[in-house]
């Protein structure tokens, strides 16, 4: 995150960058391979996933779509990007 823009990659293949007003909630959830099918980029539950294995991360709901992010911060990564209101 870096002057009020967040920025995704999954290096090579997807980059993803949007403004911080575009986040409309951040919420901690599990990622499991098996349900997705498999690791990489993935579509499930109405976003877009990025995994490299089972574990926890951040579902992003922006005006955009919602966009979900395996992290090992995951809390952190979602308490931060929680709009206040």
């Amino acid at each position: 995150m870096t002057g009020g823009t967040v920025r995704i990659s999954f290096f090579p293949f997807l980059r993803v960058a949007f403004e911080l007003a575009e986040i409309r909630r951040a919420t901690v959830v599990t990622i499991d391979p098996v349900r997705l099918g498999g690791v990489g980029i993935r579509r499930s539950q109405g976003a877009r996933v990025l995994a490299m294995s089972a574990g926890t991360g951040v579902r992003l709901e922006t005006t955009r779509g919602a966009i979900i992010v395996q992290s090992t911060i995951a809390e952190r990564v979602a308490s931060a990007l929680t709009p206040a209101g």
